[in-house]
């Protein structure tokens, strides 16, 4: 069976023979290539522009595209805080969001939560909300317009 440790020269320890350097002195072993390290962050380098070109086009700045669905959610998260125990909130699934305009979103809905007493209670609401720009999945993005709890 081969071995897979050489001696290094400059300082006699055993060294993997795959190792580029000596871990013990730093010595560059015989066999390896100088620039390797630099061709290497060269790509890295490169990859990396590359990526953060193609995010600065895949942004969701689109004025025009829908948000009715990040609305919706918002809209609940809002609810929420209006709610004296809201761990146990339970909207129905995907209610309909109504597009007012290009930024502007309406929900008309439910949440099925306990009360103060702990008694499960059904209170109705409606939601206006308004996005702003930024990221859609942060409430800091959106505007409450007007809020109805009944």
């Amino acid at each position: 069976m081969a071995s897979k440790t050489t001696e290094c020269k400059a300082c006699k320890k055993e060294v993997s023979k795959t190792a580029k350097t000596c871990p013990h002195c730093g010595e560059k072993r015989p066999g390896t290539k100088p620039g390797d390290t630099a061709k290497g962050c060269l790509v890295f380098l490169v990859l990396g522009i590359i990526l953060a070109i193609g995010l600065t086009f895949c942004s969701d700045e689109d004025p025009d595209k829908d948000r009715s669905i990040m609305a919706g959610i918002q809209c609940q998260h809002v609810v929420k805080g209006y709610l004296k125990s809201p761990a146990t909130a339970d909207f129905p699934f995907g209610p309909p969001v109504q597009r007012l305009n290009k930024s502007d979103y309406r929900l008309d809905s439910y949440v099925d939560a306990q009360n103060g007493f702990g008694a499960t209670t059904r209170t109705t609401f409606r939601c206006d909300i308004q996005y702003k720009g930024g990221d859609p999945a942060n409430l800091a993005s959106w505007s409450v317009l007007a809020m109805e709890i009944d």
